[in-house]
């Protein structure tokens, strides 16, 4: 596993490579670590880094793009020989945190340049951080919100879902009264009525199946990412996480309005690239690279909400972010640095983020939100903008993609959350079932920190 054999090269970080005399410095940058870039996006980023070497006498960009399923083998195959790339990015959190040996600490030049941070969205920054460390800073962002069939609630009778956070009366007991409402069977009955046949289920009241199982969670309200703040030890029988599944588990088996993976792929069948775009699911929670890259395919009104508000009361929309990082083994992390700080200007975080049609990120920085606004209201009228902002500013929870100390527990939590969607955990007793899961995380926490 990655985890075991990338620690003999961590030393490497360590070392100073000497620099062969030169008068300008090329800074690479790898693209695709965790994305896949395809020839068009390519050609864009290659003006872009044209634009910057006008700009510059004594530094040059380069973006190296690397295929997708060998990023990760070429970035340590780089760092093993000494060749490694001074900038990586966009990346995600999951392999920000994953790999966090790698990236330097950026809190030094932040520092030292008097570097305002407060041009970023607040929830844009702590996930980029490990221990303390700046590893990253923020792109652009994927905030999450409730995509809603306006069509399956006229039809029902139904007032749409509420589109401010932490509206009292809109929790996660009243989204399961109104998901019984909007799901019917073949025969017109709804899941509230005894006659509902959920073996003849055509529509469903909501989804959130393209979730991990921690992603989910973070919804209710932990205040933590099933992991203490010293990684030290695991949280898994939280009472928060036992009622959050029991409700997941209630809403597959007992009541059925929400589907199966099995009921999943019956709609994946029809040829549609998500269930949402089936008209078969009146909500579906998911974030804005979801917006951009399928609305454009739903041929039904609709629009976005808010989640739900959590037990204790606040609201906690997850959230994705795209990051650039410097390598830590980069001979040249000041001029890195400076190239970061150009990449996340408004002018080019406008051409890197959807508005320049490069990535599909919101813009971090907070003055591009006008101008946002505007790209969206464009391509979607309809839509609540103030939903998506909302979002953002409410992602301020504990991040579900944040580092466990063994890959092995995400393997582990990925199974327990696929044994629930796949009935086999229909009629288990959550507590007891995660009892034994924490003890089994708790082991392999312990086998990591010894």
């Amino acid at each position: 596993m990655w985890r075991i054999w990338i620690i003999g090269l961590l030393i490497l970080t360590f070392f100073s490579f000497p620099a062969a005399a030169q008068s300008t410095v090329t800074i690479h940058i790898m693209v695709g670590l965790g994305r896949q870039v395809d020839g068009d996006q390519a050609d864009r980023l290659a003006v872009l880094a044209e634009s910057f070497n006008a700009q510059h006498n004594d530094l040059k960009i380069e973006f190296d793009i690397v295929e997708q399923d060998t990023t990760l083998e070429t970035l340590l195959a780089s760092i093993e020989s000494g060749s490694t790339p001074d900038i990586a990015g966009p990346i995600n959190i999951r392999i920000l945190q994953d790999l966090h040996e790698f990236w330097a600490d950026m809190t030094p030049y932040i520092e030292e340049s008097g570097y305002s941070l407060e041009q970023f969205y607040p929830s844009s920054l702590a996930p980029l951080q490990f221990e303390n460390r700046q590893i990253g800073l923020p792109l652009g962002v994927y905030p999450s919100m409730l995509f809603y069939n306006a069509e399956l609630f006229d039809e029902a009778n139904l007032d749409y879902p509420p589109h401010e956070f932490g509206t009292p009366e809109w929790t996660f007991d009243t989204l399961r009264e109104i998901s019984l409402e909007l799901t019917v069977d073949d025969y017109g009955f709804v899941a509230s009525e005894p006659e509902f046949d959920p073996a003849q289920t055509i529509q469903w009241g909501f989804d959130d199946s393209w979730a991990s199982m921690r992603e989910y969670l973070s919804l209710w309200g932990l205040k933590h990412a099933g992991v203490s703040d010293d990684r030290h030890t695991m949280q898994l029988d939280d009472p928060i996480i036992i009622e959050a599944l029991t409700w997941y588990q209630n809403g597959l088996y007992n009541e059925h309005f929400i589907p199966s993976m099995e009921e999943s792929n019956t709609l994946y069948d029809t040829g549609i690239a998500s269930p949402f775009e089936t008209g078969q699911i009146a909500m579906f929670y998911s974030h804005t690279w979801f917006l951009f890259d399928e609305a454009e395919n739903f041929d039904f009104d609709w629009n976005v909400a808010a989640v739900p508000t959590a037990p204790d009361g606040t609201a906690n929309p997850r959230i994705h972010i795209d990051a650039f990082s410097i390598l830590k083994a980069s001979m040249y992390q000041e001029e890195a640095w400076q190239v970061i700080t150009w990449l996340l200007e408004p002018e080019q975080q406008t051409q890197l983020c959807v508005m320049g049609n490069l990535f599909d990120c919101l813009p971090a920085n907070l003055s591009l939100r006008e101008a946002t606004t505007t790209y969206i209201k464009e391509r979607f009228p309809q839509v609540d903008t103030e939903v998506i902002f909302a979002s953002i500013e409410n992602a301020l929870m504990p991040n579900p993609e944040s580092w466990l100390p063994n890959e092995e527990i995400d393997i582990l939590l990925d199974g327990v959350f696929y044994k629930l969607q796949n009935n086999e955990l229909a009629d288990t007793n959550i507590a007891a079932y995660m009892a034994q899961v924490q003890a089994e995380a708790q082991s392999l926490a312990d086998e990591y920190w010894k």
